[in-house]
Parts: structure tokens; C-alpha cells; sequence
């Protein structure tokens, strides 16, 4: 089931003219948005296994922190990187992969090690 990208762009998707013109906000809503049903089945599948990792070995809080982050820097390097009208959470999941990655290298958790 496709989206009407009008339909998104109403909702907070990433527009690089709208956030000129001052609406930030669209940096963090537009992870929340997403251009059809795949796209959002795929990035909760993501979701879904990478944030019970850094929920489980974080905590609560410190995994909303990186989520929403990674979900701002995302939508910043999005804006300075292309003029592409962008929605979804893959940069914020990015984000997590990214954490588990430290946590792996850094941590004690020898399941982590194991899966780098």
C-alpha cells in the first residue's frame, strides 16, 4: 500500500525548503513516517531485535536517548546530504546498530562480542 508523498509531506516528512523556512521539527518526525507498508514492516522487524538488545543492556532511558539521537542526526545529515524529500526510521536504527557495535567492542558481554 503505497503512500501519497502529499499526504507525508503534511505529516512531518523531511523537506528541506519547509525546515529553511523554519519547521525542525520535521528532523524527528519524519522517522516516524514511512512510504508504505514494507518500508514499515521492515524497519519494526529492525526495531524489534536491535532496541530489546540496547534496552535490555542500557536501560529504558538510554536507549530512548540513542533512538532519538540517531533520529535527529539522521534527519540533519539528511538535510545537509541530499534535497530528497526523506521519512523512516532507518538512520535512528543506524543508531542502535551503531550502539550495540560500541557496546560489543567496549562492553563485557560476551554474547555482544560474539556477535561482531
Amino acid at each position: 500500500i503505497d503512500i501519497n508523498i502529499l499526504v507525508l509531506v503534511q505529516f512531518g516528512a523531511k523537506v528541506n525548503e519547509l525546515i529553511v523556512y523554519g519547521e525542525y521539527w520535521r528532523l524527528l518526525t519524519s522517522a516516524f513516517l514511512h512510504a508504505d507498508l514494507l518500508h514499515i514492516l521492515f524497519n519494526m522487524y529492525a526495531l524489534y531485535s536491535l532496541g530489546k538488545i540496547v534496552e535490555t543492556e542500557l536501560g529504558g532511558l538510554r536507549y530512548l536517548i540513542i533512538y532519538f539521537f540517531s533520529a535527529i542526526t539522521a534527519g540533519l545529515l539528511s538535510f545537509y546530504l541530499t534535497p530528497n524529500i526523506a521519512v523512516g526510521a532507518s538512520g535512528a536504527i543506524f543508531g542502535l546498530l551503531g550502539a550495540i557495535l560500541i557496546m560489543a567492542l567496549f562492553g563485557k558481554s560476551k554474547a555482544l562480542k560474539g556477535m561482531v
